[in-house]
């Protein structure tokens, strides 16, 4: 992996740090993760080791575990992921590091054998100074072929970029190269664990390799059909098979009735995720803001309020502000646990649409080996 995709993903978990500690009003883990931000970004820009990198950090008084102790601290809601993903995030120079280090922890990483890598060529004006697509930009996707070891089927692996915990797979493409959507694997990690969990899917597309080109299409609607396995861990905890499979398909459906309130008609259009959670979480979840950042609707004198997950919730704001089916949700505190354990799984479900609207455009890939 090159020494800038390291540095990019340190810089990007300290962004995260940095916005945390910002809403939070912590000026002390600001300026900590302002200053570790700084030693990573003054490090050496190629030609170095991981170790020099690192090396760098500790000079200027960061060791790579305080880096990630204080991440750690700053943000409730980061995304990080245990340390044997993290190994992964640092041999894979894709963009589809989070999808590879979530499939490591469930063990299907080492199942297949990887036959052929393609990738979406950036459009002009797409690339920064470093060559790297702009964070929150559409249109990187990779697509790989592998081979499956347990049975020796080919099969597809479409990776959007955009959502790097998500794997689209399909079946071979016959001889037209007309392929069926199978299933799609999805990770998402938090500051107590992850979710990781295989949905089935339905839909047709177009793969046609030739030489060191290929060319992309979806030429059906994706329609979701059940998520039919997955594993869990929170904290210590880990659940799997029946347990983790009702935990799983719950949580579905409740982020399924959220986003299907979120899109109205009013609501903006978002970049990327990043904004995405800024509109939302003052919206649905106004407790978590210091009092001078809640909205007006929700300071009105005789609310009424209920309890849950130890926080105290003002059940007439959430009856004036949200349909009847998340009542219960929002009241409880599983809003809230949904919103810090599957943050990108919610966002996955609201750009559904345009995710497989985006892949119904005719892609020209290159191949990269």
């Amino acid at each position: 992996m090159e020494m800038h995709a390291i540095k990019e993903f340190f810089l990007r978990l300290l962004c995260h740090a940095k916005n945390r500690a910002f809403r939070s009003n912590s000026s002390a883990r600001l300026r900590q993760a302002c200053g570790i931000s700084a030693a990573i970004a003054g490090a050496p820009r190629a030609g170095h080791s991981l170790r020099s990198l690192l090396a760098h950090a500790t000079r200027a008084g960061h060791s790579l575990r305080s880096l990630l102790a204080h991440a750690t601290r700053a943000v409730r809601l980061l995304r990080q992921v245990p340390a044997a993903a993290a190994l992964m995030l640092l041999l894979a120079g894709c963009a589809s590091l989070v999808e590879k280090a979530g499939r490591a922890l469930d063990g299907s990483a080492f199942a297949e054998e990887e036959l052929a890598l393609y990738r979406l060529a950036w459009a002009e004006g797409y690339t920064d100074a470093e060559g790297e697509a702009p964070d929150g930009e559409t249109g990187s996707v990779e697509v790989r072929r592998l081979l499956r070891k347990e049975d020796g089927q080919e099969i597809l692996a479409i990776s959007p970029g955009t959502l790097p915990g998500l794997r689209i797979n399909a079946a071979a493409p016959n001889e037209n190269g007309e392929f069926y959507l199978s299933s799609l694997d999805f990770f998402c990690s938090n500051i107590s664990g992850w979710n990781s969990f295989t949905l089935e899917l339905s839909g047709t597309g177009i793969f046609l390799a030739k030489g060191k080109d290929a060319l992309l299409k979806l030429t059906a609607p994706a329609e979701a059909v059940n998520i039919t396995r997955g594993k869990i861990r929170r904290d210590e905890t880990r659940l799997a098979g029946g347990d983790a499979l009702t935990a799983l398909r719950n949580r579905q459906e409740r982020i399924s009735a959220l986003c299907q309130w979120m899109r109205g008609p009013d609501t903006p259009r978002f970049k990327n995720q990043a904004e995405f959670e800024n509109y939302w979480q003052p919206i649905l979840l106004p407790e978590m803001l210091p009092p001078a950042q809640r909205p007006p609707a929700w300071t009105r004198q005789d609310a009424e309020w209920s309890s849950g997950e130890d926080i105290r919730w003002n059940a007439s704001y959430t009856r004036d502000r949200f349909p009847e089916d998340l009542w219960k949700i929002r009241d409880s505190g599983t809003l809230l646990r949904d919103w810090e354990e599957a943050i990108d799984w919610i966002y996955f479900i609201y750009v559904w649409d345009e995710l497989f609207a985006a892949l119904s455009n005719e892609m020209n890939l290159k191949g990269v080996w």
